[in-house]
């Protein structure tokens, strides 16, 4: 596999997202919603670095993969959104591809009450999403390639790698 993004990248990267962030909530309450499982590692390091009051923290579980292909339908859990009602959300994903998981969920959370509803993303297809869903906070921009590491997965392997790797690639 070769290396994309490199850890000491990640880390600087992760801590001007936490910046931007801070700043761009100031004293606002906010939920930051985590977007299970591949933004698990992103999400950590980003929450220790922000360290907003009123921020609190939440979970989710979305999909619409299936190994390294979109299934093209967005699975979202029944009964979670009504929680969300009134809450100003910052949802914390861990790739853009077609935007169609992030654009349905959104949605649905506007349809819930959500307050406001922002995006942070560790990483973005931007070829592929092209403009279909809008990210406020984007720590890179990547070709569209099968990533894995620092928390994403091809069939849960490759998790645990501390930087960003194109999968199958010498």
């Amino acid at each position: 596999m070769k290396i994309l993004i490199d850890e000491a990248a990640i880390q600087r990267r992760v801590t001007e997202l936490a910046a931007d962030i801070r700043t761009a909530y100031g004293a606002e309450p906010f939920l930051f919603l985590v977007v299970l499982k591949g933004a698990f590692m992103f999400a950590a390091d980003l929450f220790r670095r922000i360290g907003a009051p009123g921020m609190r923290i939440d979970f989710i579980r979305l999909s619409s993969y299936r190994g390294t292909h979109s299934s093209g339908k967005v699975e979202i859990p029944k009964g979670e959104l009504a929680h969300f009602a009134g809450q100003n959300i910052l949802i914390v994903e861990d790739i853009v591809d077609t935007g169609l998981t992030l654009e349905v969920f959104t949605k649905a959370l506007t349809d819930a009450g959500a307050r406001s509803v922002r995006i942070c993303s560790f990483l973005e297809k931007t070829t592929v999403n092209n403009g279909r869903v809008k990210i406020d906070f984007l720590g890179f921009p990547i070709p569209d390639k099968f990533v894995v590491g620092y928390g994403l997965d091809c069939d849960e392997m490759h998790r645990d790698l501390p930087h960003v790797a194109v999968y199958n690639e010498e």
